[in-house]
Protein backbone atom coordinates (compact mmCIF):
# COMPACT_ATOMS: atom_id res chain seq x y z
CA UNK A 1 0.00 0.00 0.00
CA UNK A 2 1.27 3.79 -0.73
CA UNK A 3 -1.35 5.47 1.06
CA UNK A 4 1.14 8.19 2.23
CA UNK A 5 2.53 8.62 -0.87
CA UNK A 6 -0.49 9.78 -2.60
CA UNK A 7 -1.21 13.14 -3.30
CA UNK A 8 -4.34 15.09 -2.69
CA UNK A 9 -7.74 14.10 -4.68
CA UNK A 10 -8.91 16.75 -7.51
CA UNK A 11 -10.85 16.31 -10.27
CA UNK A 12 -10.29 17.11 -14.15
CA UNK A 13 -11.73 19.89 -15.91
CA UNK A 14 -13.66 18.84 -19.13
CA UNK A 15 -11.92 21.29 -21.01
CA UNK A 16 -8.77 20.18 -20.19
CA UNK A 17 -9.51 16.22 -21.08
CA UNK A 18 -10.44 17.73 -24.27
CA UNK A 19 -7.55 19.59 -25.32
CA UNK A 20 -5.58 17.03 -23.66
CA UNK A 21 -7.48 14.04 -25.71
CA UNK A 22 -7.37 16.24 -29.04
CA UNK A 23 -3.38 16.61 -28.73
CA UNK A 24 -2.62 12.86 -27.90
CA UNK A 25 -4.77 11.73 -30.81
CA UNK A 26 -2.84 14.28 -33.11
CA UNK A 27 0.76 12.55 -32.14
CA UNK A 28 -0.16 9.61 -35.03
CA UNK A 29 -0.81 6.77 -32.38
CA UNK A 30 0.88 3.99 -33.95
CA UNK A 31 -2.49 2.11 -33.43
CA UNK A 32 -5.77 3.66 -33.56
CA UNK A 33 -7.38 5.16 -30.78
CA UNK A 34 -10.45 2.73 -30.10
CA UNK A 35 -7.55 -0.21 -30.30
CA UNK A 36 -6.50 1.73 -27.09
CA UNK A 37 -7.59 0.23 -23.30
CA UNK A 38 -8.09 3.53 -21.24
CA UNK A 39 -6.47 3.39 -17.50
CA UNK A 40 -7.35 6.43 -14.90
CA UNK A 41 -4.80 5.55 -12.41
CA UNK A 42 -6.69 7.48 -9.19
CA UNK A 43 -9.81 7.82 -10.46
CA UNK A 44 -11.44 9.52 -7.44
CA UNK A 45 -14.53 10.30 -8.14
CA UNK A 46 -14.56 8.89 -11.77
CA UNK A 47 -15.05 12.51 -13.70
CA UNK A 48 -12.08 11.15 -16.01
CA UNK A 49 -13.51 7.78 -16.36
CA UNK A 50 -16.55 9.10 -17.24
CA UNK A 51 -14.64 11.73 -20.20
CA UNK A 52 -13.08 8.91 -21.29
CA UNK A 53 -16.18 6.60 -21.85
CA UNK A 54 -17.43 9.33 -23.96
CA UNK A 55 -14.87 8.55 -26.54
CA UNK A 56 -14.18 4.94 -28.53
CA UNK A 57 -11.82 3.16 -26.24
CA UNK A 58 -11.37 -0.32 -26.58
CA UNK A 59 -12.41 -1.00 -22.26
CA UNK A 60 -12.39 2.30 -20.11
CA UNK A 61 -11.36 1.20 -16.14
CA UNK A 62 -10.81 3.61 -13.59
CA UNK A 63 -8.66 2.58 -10.70
CA UNK A 64 -8.89 3.93 -6.97
CA UNK A 65 -7.03 2.82 -3.76
CA UNK A 66 -9.41 4.58 -1.59
CA UNK A 67 -12.82 3.02 -0.74
CA UNK A 68 -14.91 6.04 -0.16
CA UNK A 69 -13.83 7.59 -3.47
CA UNK A 70 -14.37 4.51 -5.48
CA UNK A 71 -17.57 4.05 -4.02
CA UNK A 72 -18.92 7.20 -5.26
CA UNK A 73 -17.19 6.51 -8.49
CA UNK A 74 -18.84 3.38 -9.19
CA UNK A 75 -22.52 4.95 -8.28
CA UNK A 76 -21.66 7.85 -10.82
CA UNK A 77 -20.50 5.31 -13.28
CA UNK A 78 -23.20 3.14 -13.19
CA UNK A 79 -25.70 5.90 -13.57
CA UNK A 80 -23.77 7.55 -16.68
CA UNK A 81 -22.80 3.62 -18.05
CA UNK A 82 -25.60 3.25 -20.41
CA UNK A 83 -24.61 6.01 -22.61
CA UNK A 84 -21.31 5.78 -22.32
CA UNK A 85 -19.38 4.73 -25.91
CA UNK A 86 -17.04 2.15 -24.38
CA UNK A 87 -17.26 -0.22 -22.06
CA UNK A 88 -16.19 1.47 -18.50
CA UNK A 89 -15.95 -0.03 -15.30
CA UNK A 90 -14.31 1.58 -11.95
CA UNK A 91 -12.11 -0.84 -9.66
CA UNK A 92 -11.14 -0.22 -6.29
CA UNK A 93 -7.57 -1.38 -5.49
CA UNK A 94 -3.60 -1.07 -5.78
CA UNK A 95 -2.70 -0.24 -9.48
CA UNK A 96 0.51 -1.33 -8.38
CA UNK A 97 -1.54 -4.99 -8.09
CA UNK A 98 -4.29 -5.33 -9.92
CA UNK A 99 -3.76 -7.23 -13.61
CA UNK A 100 -3.57 -4.11 -16.28
CA UNK A 101 -5.26 -4.96 -19.66
CA UNK A 102 -3.53 -6.84 -22.55
CA UNK A 103 -2.60 -4.91 -25.77
CA UNK A 104 -2.37 -0.96 -26.54
CA UNK A 105 -2.94 1.22 -23.34
CA UNK A 106 -3.44 4.76 -22.40
CA UNK A 107 -2.72 5.67 -18.94
CA UNK A 108 -4.12 8.72 -17.53
CA UNK A 109 -2.55 9.94 -14.39
CA UNK A 110 -3.47 13.49 -12.69
CA UNK A 111 -0.55 13.56 -10.09
CA UNK A 112 -1.80 10.80 -8.67
CA UNK A 113 1.19 10.06 -6.04
CA UNK A 114 4.68 10.51 -5.04
CA UNK A 115 7.49 10.13 -7.29
CA UNK A 116 8.41 7.30 -4.98
CA UNK A 117 5.33 5.38 -6.57
CA UNK A 118 5.82 6.98 -9.85
CA UNK A 119 9.17 5.21 -10.19
CA UNK A 120 7.31 1.74 -8.74
CA UNK A 121 4.58 2.11 -11.73
CA UNK A 122 7.20 2.34 -13.95
CA UNK A 123 9.05 -0.69 -13.02
CA UNK A 124 6.11 -2.76 -13.38
CA UNK A 125 5.39 -1.28 -17.45
CA UNK A 126 9.01 -2.25 -18.18
CA UNK A 127 8.10 -5.61 -16.58
CA UNK A 128 5.34 -5.70 -18.59
CA UNK A 129 6.46 -4.40 -21.86
CA UNK A 130 9.80 -6.71 -21.79
CA UNK A 131 6.99 -9.77 -21.29
CA UNK A 132 4.76 -8.55 -24.47
CA UNK A 133 5.52 -4.82 -25.79
CA UNK A 134 2.85 -3.04 -27.34
CA UNK A 135 1.78 0.53 -28.05
CA UNK A 136 1.74 2.20 -24.16
CA UNK A 137 1.41 5.91 -23.84
CA UNK A 138 0.68 8.13 -20.73
CA UNK A 139 -1.24 11.26 -20.23
CA UNK A 140 0.11 13.25 -16.80
CA UNK A 141 -1.53 16.27 -15.77
CA UNK A 142 0.02 18.42 -13.18
CA UNK A 143 3.44 16.72 -14.29
CA UNK A 144 5.06 17.50 -11.03
CA UNK A 145 7.24 14.13 -11.42
CA UNK A 146 7.83 14.59 -14.72
CA UNK A 147 11.69 14.74 -14.08
CA UNK A 148 11.22 11.00 -13.24
CA UNK A 149 9.70 9.99 -16.47
CA UNK A 150 12.45 12.25 -18.11
CA UNK A 151 14.90 10.11 -16.82
CA UNK A 152 13.44 6.73 -17.86
CA UNK A 153 15.26 5.51 -20.50
CA UNK A 154 11.99 4.00 -22.14
CA UNK A 155 9.99 6.71 -22.72
CA UNK A 156 9.79 9.43 -24.98
CA UNK A 157 8.06 12.85 -24.15
CA UNK A 158 5.90 13.88 -26.99
CA UNK A 159 4.95 16.97 -25.87
CA UNK A 160 4.43 19.10 -23.00
CA UNK A 161 2.72 21.96 -21.53
CA UNK A 162 0.02 24.19 -20.26
CA UNK A 163 -3.69 23.52 -21.05
CA UNK A 164 -5.86 26.16 -20.16
CA UNK A 165 -9.04 25.30 -18.43
CA UNK A 166 -12.80 27.24 -19.45
CA UNK A 167 -13.84 30.22 -18.06
CA UNK A 168 -16.92 27.89 -16.89
CA UNK A 169 -14.71 25.01 -15.88
CA UNK A 170 -12.09 27.29 -14.01
CA UNK A 171 -14.79 28.84 -11.76
CA UNK A 172 -16.30 25.25 -11.20
CA UNK A 173 -12.75 24.23 -9.84
CA UNK A 174 -12.16 27.41 -7.63
CA UNK A 175 -15.56 26.56 -5.70
CA UNK A 176 -15.27 23.14 -5.59
CA UNK A 177 -11.31 23.45 -3.98
CA UNK A 178 -12.94 26.57 -1.51
CA UNK A 179 -15.37 23.59 -0.69
CA UNK A 180 -13.46 20.34 -0.25
CA UNK A 181 -9.75 20.54 -0.78
CA UNK A 182 -9.29 22.87 2.36
CA UNK A 183 -6.61 25.20 0.86
CA UNK A 184 -4.45 22.18 -0.22
CA UNK A 185 -4.44 22.24 -4.09
CA UNK A 186 -3.67 25.91 -5.20
CA UNK A 187 -5.89 27.62 -8.55
CA UNK A 188 -3.87 28.66 -11.42
CA UNK A 189 -6.75 29.01 -13.77
CA UNK A 190 -4.89 26.29 -16.03
CA UNK A 191 -2.37 22.71 -14.97
CA UNK A 192 0.94 21.87 -17.03
CA UNK A 193 0.52 18.41 -18.63
CA UNK A 194 2.90 16.56 -20.88
CA UNK A 195 2.06 13.02 -22.57
CA UNK A 196 4.86 10.61 -23.40
CA UNK A 197 5.05 7.20 -25.75
CA UNK A 198 7.33 3.64 -24.87
CA UNK A 199 9.34 3.12 -26.87
CA UNK A 200 9.77 -0.40 -28.54
CA UNK A 201 12.56 -1.47 -30.07
CA UNK A 202 11.99 -3.57 -33.64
Amino acid sequence: MHDRHNTAYHGTAPSLFAQLMERWQNTWTPVPPSDYAFVDVGAGKGRSSFLAARMHFRSVTGVELNPVLAGIAQENIARFAPYAASPVSIVEGDIMTLPLPAGPLLLYLFNPFSATVLRRLLKRLDARQATAPTALDILYVNDEQRAVLLKHGGLRELWTGDLHLSDEDDEADRATIRRDAHGLYAVEGYERCSIWRWQINE
